[in-house]
């Protein structure tokens, strides 16, 4: 408000004179002039600041008007306790006696000193000098009375005189530490009660001087006086003349650090695109305290720039009012002096925006943060306080930083307020995230005042938005605070699961899905240790269990965000381009699974009552297995159509190997209520889900090798343990009969997914998984595999050998049921009352191979046929299953399943051995079928040309893969059968003429082994097997031409290594086929006289070896 308002000033009485000689500084008060208003009237004397007793050392909160609002839970607020009534340095009635508050007089009364008059170049020499005799009065005297010049002319201070005061406080700080020469420097800090014009304001020259003379004086000591703090605090409520001069800034700083409060920058305490609308206004309705300073002023303060004078070392801030005792004190006085402002309802005047700012100095003390909450909401809504209060707002959240009882409602009353305005509560919000960056706890407490609010029936519009603002500040974090309040919302008498569910999907659509969701779930599984949870009654922790099960399951389904759906749509669509969305999201859901069967497994036992009902039940929740409905069944979300959607992107996910894990130690341990059957069936179910997963990551990853033992182990068949059994009688291994072939449909699909460890293990260990993997690969479901066995005797070994296990085990089990019956009812067991013949095996997995039950073969042929099992063993090739099953083979056997392999596994051509490429050449094309496949199988043909094309000349060839192209078709070469010799031809024809668009001609169909044979890159390294393929194919071939090129290749390149034996063949040709060689050497055509002159070359070559051979070489 303006000074000088016409018939507002109240009458006020005259405050007592100080005690002795001492005159209070300044002019006498005026009857005419102005004073403060009657809500701030002049300072008075202050009382002594004094050390909280024992008694009272204990600080009580206050009681002050509070905005009424519902408390929806157990949250109960803090609310300060009534005190008496404590009057503010404003108040008239209180009386001044600064002496008393200086620790250096609290023993004896300080005797009065006059001032003596010096000039300005007189004042060191004096004071020196009295200092030299040890004068101390006197010293006192000259200072007090250069303090009583510049007082007589507080507008316009004498230069000289202030410049001397300067040089003497540097040269000599403790001369001005006298409790007199203190006295009169805070004087000068006051405000000058003389200025009484409407409009003016006082100069602010002698106050800066003060200020830093003071911060010289004491820059050593550790304890400042009290007295500084009420003046401060009177500036504060008054003109601020000097406690927002830069000039006096170190010396302020030095005296906030009593309040331990961290002010907030400019930049940061007032709201963006504010400042200069909030200045104008603020500057309209008080710009009589707030004139500009006059040139006399500024040139006053150029001269005595304090940095000229002051020595740097003053500028260091250090906490001054450390003493307990003393920040107590200290303290207490400005909490109730803010209390004593607050009750007293003052009009929004400058006063009241000082207020403010002092309070905002303040915040660092718990109760003034406290009383600042309270009325925040108020202020904030007020346009004439918009900037203060702002400011204060921010430094209330700066220095919550203890999270006490007062801080606790601190933040209450945070989340209480409602802001009308965008540019408030955008404020607001910021504010929220400096609050939580003072304490670790303040999140949590943040989100639990949130919630509570908003289950309310006063719900603030800025719940949604708040929520938004910490989780993009801690997402991690944040959602396990969520967690911990939608556990402590569970354990509350009234059932809060569907106010749980619908308020965490409105959360999720305010954060725009942005939520991490394995962290909720984590928090939703947090063990509780504490005593008041153990003393829950049985009832409601068995609720409590049902309802996080629940939470669990709804946030897992919440976690299909839209980019996922928009993604798994464009996926069918045939783009790829945002599969990493549906990874990450798949991950995220077996990450949860997995945290869920470890809770099952290792929280739930200590922390709920669980029972063989609720248990599986509940574990089945958690793992999608569950019908539908019972998902929706609380409050219909979601819809039928939606959830049916939901459902089939929730099981198209991986499987952990510790969720696998976890769920069969559960099945196996007794203590826990899950039974082996279910356990086994939950383990199949998850495998079967995993390995139908199309999205392209990897969909299991098991690496323990115990799986297997464990699954093998929940196929044990148990008899009670109440039964005695004869004694010496050792009962047979036995197991669950589908439960044990369901173990091996189980770890069968999980080797597939991990053939390198868990393949190669039971593909060595385990005869009977051996025979369905080959069953598989080999697509032939026939007990034994033809591919188990190297010729036909041994597959009628195999199938005699399962006869005789079936009957032995026969035995065993019709004995052992014997014993059981006998022990109990005392029955005959036979074969046709049995009634375990039917339900248990042999559990012998390392023995000879069993024979799988025809519905066992069915689900493997359905399997192969939907996860391509055999196909995922025939492309590992580390180890190579497919391989060692060729090799088991002899090279002349005819192989069709590979055909129907290559066939399927078109796009990927390069994984596949290539004896299965060769293999696929050698099929007739009268193997074909339809006209569909035929042409499927004519461009897969070119595919596997070109593949082994590569393999032979490209940048791929070497010297292995050149042997295992030509290996295959060399020993058919000289098979007995002429469709395989013809096949074997026609393939090496192809392979060697593709790319050639002349290809074969009628006049040279065998160029591919004259011409393009030797030009293989390791041509030498095949030489010497097909050598010996080409001679034994002498013995064999009917076809003349075949045969006459053959001749005429073994002429050409055999070299002397193979001269003999290529010698030997081709003599028995010509002993023992006449005919054929009758036909073969027709000297008119042009291949016959080459073939002559062939044979000719190949006995000649070797006759002349043997008469270059000394006699002593002849072995005859």
């Amino acid at each position: 408000m303006n000074r000088g308002d016409k018939g507002k000033r109240p009458l006020k009485g005259r405050g007592h004179p100080p005690q002795g000689e001492f005159i209070a500084l300044g002019g006498r008060e005026s009857s005419k002039g102005p004073s403060k208003s009657q809500d701030v009237p002049d300072l008075k004397p202050l009382p002594p600041l004094k050390p909280l007793s024992s008694s009272t050392s204990k600080k009580m909160p206050t009681s002050l008007p509070d905005r009424k609002r519902d408390c929806p839970s157990p949250l109960q607020p803090l609310r300060l306790a009534k005190q008496r009534k404590t009057l503010s340095p404003h108040s008239p009635s209180v009386s001044i006696d600064i002496e008393s508050s200086l620790k250096s007089s609290t023993s004896s009364p300080v005797p009065s000193i006059a001032p003596i008059d010096v000039s300005a170049d007189e004042l060191e020499g004096k004071v020196l000098k009295a200092e030299e005799s040890g004068d101390r009065t006197r010293i006192d005297g000259y200072l007090t009375g250069a303090l009583k010049v510049l007082r007589s002319n507080r507008s316009k201070p004498d230069p000289t005189m202030c410049l001397s005061l300067f040089c003497l406080v540097k040269r000599r700080p403790h001369l001005f530490r006298s409790h007199r020469v203190m006295e009169f420097l805070t004087s000068f800090l006051k405000r000058d009660s003389s200025v009484n014009l409407k409009g003016a304001r006082p100069s602010p020259a002698v106050p800066i001087m003060a200020c830093n003379i003071l911060l010289c004086a004491f820059q050593d000591e550790q304890v400042w006086p009290e007295n500084f703090i009420k003046v401060y605090v009177e500036d504060s409520l008054g003109d601020r003349t000097w406690i927002e001069n830069e000039r006096c800034r170190f010396f302020v700083e030095n005296l906030l650090t009593a309040f331990d409060t961290k002010l907030p920058p400019r930049s940061v305490a007032q709201p963006g695109g504010e400042g200069s609308k909030e200045q104008s206004t603020e500057g309209a309705s008080t710009i009589s305290p707030k004139c500009s300073k006059t040139e006399e002023e500024d040139m006053f303060l150029k001269n005595v720039e304090c940095k000229e004078s002051i020595s740097p070392e003053a500028e260091k801030v250090f906490p001054r009012y450390d003493p307990p005792s003393t920040q107590e004190n200290v303290q207490s006085y400005v909490v109730d002096l803010v209390k004593d402002q607050l009750t007293r309802r003052q009009l929004v005047d400058n006063t009241t925006r000082n207020l403010l700012r002092l309070m905002s100095a303040a915040c660092g003390v718990s109760d003034v943060r406290l009383l600042s909450s309270q009325r925040l909401e108020t202020w904030l809504q007020n346009p004439k306080l918009n900037r203060p209060a702002h400011e204060l707002l921010m430094s209330v959240a700066l220095n919550c930083n203890t999270h006490s009882l007062e801080d606790v409602e601190v933040i209450s009353n945070i989340i209480k307020m409602r802001l009308k305005t965008k540019q408030l509560a955008g404020h607001y919000i910021t504010c929220v995230r400096v609050l939580v960056e003072q304490h670790d706890e303040n999140l949590g407490t943040l989100i639990k005042h949130i919630i509570y609010n908003e289950l309310s029936q006063a719900r603030n519009p800025n719940n949604m938005p708040l929520f938004a603002a910490l989780f993009q500040f801690a997402p991690e974090k944040a959602a396990k605070e969520l967690a911990r309040v939608f556990q402590d919302l569970l354990i509350q008498r009234e059932d809060y699961l569907r106010a749980i569910r619908a308020l965490l999907r409105e959360i999720v659509r305010a954060l725009r899905h942005d939520l991490n969701f394995v962290a909720l779930c984590r928090g939703l599984m947090a063990e509780r240790k504490e005593t008041s949870f153990q003393e829950l009654a049985t009832i409601v922790k068995e609720r409590m269990f049902s309802s996080l099960t629940d939470i669990i399951s709804v946030t897992t389904l919440l976690s299909i965000t839209p980019s996922v759906r928009d993604a798994l749509q464009a996926l069918k669509r045939g783009d790829s381009r945002e599969v990493k969305v549906i990874h990450e999201f798949q991950k995220n859901v077996a990450i949860i699974q997995e945290e869920a069967t470890s809770w099952f497994h290792t929280v739930v036992p200590h922390m709920f009552p669980v029972s063989a009902s609720n248990y599986p039940q509940s574990l089945s929740k958690v793992l999608f297995m569950e019908p539908g409905e019972s998902y929706s069944a609380k409050d219909s979300w979601p819809s039928e159509s939606e959830r049916i959607f939901l459902l089939s992107v929730i099981n198209d996910v991986p499987v952990m190997d510790d969720t696998l894990t976890r769920v069969t130690v559960i099945g196996l341990s007794p203590e826990l209520p899950l039974d082996a059957p279910k356990a086994l069936k939950f383990v199949e179910t998850l495998v079967q889900r995993a390995a139908s997963v199309k999205s392209g990551v990897h969909p299991m990853e098991v690496n323990r090798l115990r799986f297997i033992d464990a699954i093998l182990d929940l196929c044990v068949y148990h008899y009670p343990p109440n039964i005695q059994l004869p004694s010496g009688y050792e009962p047979p291994a036995l197991a669950i009969a589908n439960l044990y072939w369901s173990g091996w449909i189980v770890i069968l699909l999980v080797a597939a997914f991990n053939p390198s460890n868990i393949g190669e293990v039971v593909w060595k260990r385990y005869p009977t998984m051996r025979c369905l993997m080959e069953m598989v690969m080999t697509n032939n479901f026939v007990f034994p595999p033809p591919t188990m066995v190297e010729n036909p005797e041994q597959l009628e070994e195999l199938q005699s050998l399962e006869t005789q296990i079936v009957a032995a085990e026969k035995d065993d089990i019709l004995l052992f049921e014997t014993h059981l019956a006998a022990a109990t009812s005392g029955k005959t067991i036979t074969e046709e009352s049995s009634l375990l013949l039917r339900q248990l095996i042999s559990l012998v997995p390392e023995g000879p191979p069993r024979k799988p039950p025809q519905y066992i073969i069915e689900q493997l042929k359905a399997l192969n046929v939907t996860i391509g099992i055999g196909k995922r063993f025939c492309c590992c090739r580390s180890p190579d299953f497919l391989l060692e099953i060729i090799q088991r083979q002899s090279a002349a056997q005819s192989r069709p399943w590979l055909a129907d392999l290559v066939l399927s596994s078109q796009e990927s051509l390069d994984v596949l051995p290539v004896q299965c490429l060769c293999e696929f050449l050698l099929q007739s094309p009268e193997d074909v079928d339809t006209e569909e496949r035929s042409e499927r199988h004519k461009e897969t043909v070119q595919q596997v040309l070109s593949r082994l094309h590569i393999l032979l000349f490209g940048d791929e060839a070497t010297s292995a893969s050149t042997s295992e192209t030509l290996e295959s078709f060399m020993y058919r070469l000289h098979s007995r059968p002429a469709k395989e010799r013809n096949a074997a031809v026609k393939a090496l024809s192809l392979i060697f003429t593709f790319g050639n668009e002349n290809g074969n001609t009628s006049d040279d169909s065998y160029s591919w082994l004259l011409d393009r044979m030797p030009t293989l890159p390791y041509f030498d390294a095949v030489l010497g097997s097909l050598t010996f393929a080409l001679r034994k194919a002498c013995s064999e071939e009917l076809n003349f031409e075949r045969l006459q090129t053959y001749i005429i290749f073994l002429s050409k390149y055999s070299t002397a290594e193979f001269a003999k034996d290529v010698s030997v063949d081709l003599a028995q040709l010509v002993l023992e086929r006449s005919t054929v060689l009758k036909n073969i050497l027709q000297n008119d055509t042009a291949k016959g006289r080459q073939t002559h002159q062939a044979l000719l070359k190949a006995f000649t070559s070797v006759v002349a070896r043997a008469l270059e051979t000394s006699s002593s070489e002849l072995a005859w």
